[in-house]
């Protein structure tokens, strides 16, 4: 990847480096050996351009932490990075691709609709939605420009070729709907094994 002129390069005394592509590090990358850059999601920052902080997660390495960044030197879990000359472009290796669970509800008649996205690009392209009963759980394709999201915590509303998922925040306390008039039930992710691939979704129960 060629490196702009807006891009920070800092490096520590053992030879790691950290990648800003610009000075807010909207992307970020970290090297072992300042060879290959491995790109780490950044959550919740705080502060000002040249003064801030924010967490990291790598799951690359299985690594997660805090950047505190101060003018021209950088502390990541208590290692620190100084400000150097950074080079013309450096070979990178972009976060994965991993499917996230978003929401899942019961309907009426006992099957699922189940919804999903990439959990390191959240974009609205990469969500999905699937709905069905039994083993498999099928793909309903998602109208083009057909999300919307309100800045409330959670209300959002997914339009589909076969209707339209609304889901409130959960400080509303009103229950989603498929197709305008049909109440979901909303489940606890945490007690269902949920297997998404290119054939559809298998929704289970987890055993107690």
């Amino acid at each position: 990847m060629k490196l702009s002129k807006e891009a920070l390069f800092f490096r520590a005394a053992d030879g790691s480096c950290v990648l800003y592509t610009n000075s807010w590090g909207d992307s970020i990358f970290f090297s072992a050996d300042g060879k290959k850059f491995f790109e780490v999601e950044g959550s919740g920052q705080s502060g000002s351009e040249d003064d801030h902080e924010f967490s990291f997660e790598d799951p690359h390495h299985n690594l997660k932490g805090k950047i505190r960044r101060k003018d021209d030197a950088l502390k990541v879990n208590g290692k620190t990075y100084k400000k150097v000359r950074r080079p013309s472009k450096v070979a990178i290796v972009r976060l994965p691709r991993i499917r996230e669970s978003k929401h899942l509800f019961l309907i009426p008649d006992g099957g699922y609709v189940y919804v999903s996205s990439d959990r390191f690009h959240d974009e609205y392209e990469e969500y999905k939605l699937f709905i069905g009963r039994g083993a498999k759980l099928r793909n309903v394709k998602i109208k083009k420009d057909g999300i919307d999201m309100l800045r409330d915590g959670g209300t959002m509303w997914i339009d589909t070729v076969e209707g339209r998922l609304h889901i409130s925040a959960p400080s509303r306390r009103e229950p989603a709907t498929w197709k305008e008039t049909i109440e979901l039930q909303k489940l606890d992710l945490s007690l269902y094994e949920i297997v998404e691939s290119k054939d559809g979704v298998e929704v289970k129960k987890r055993e107690l």
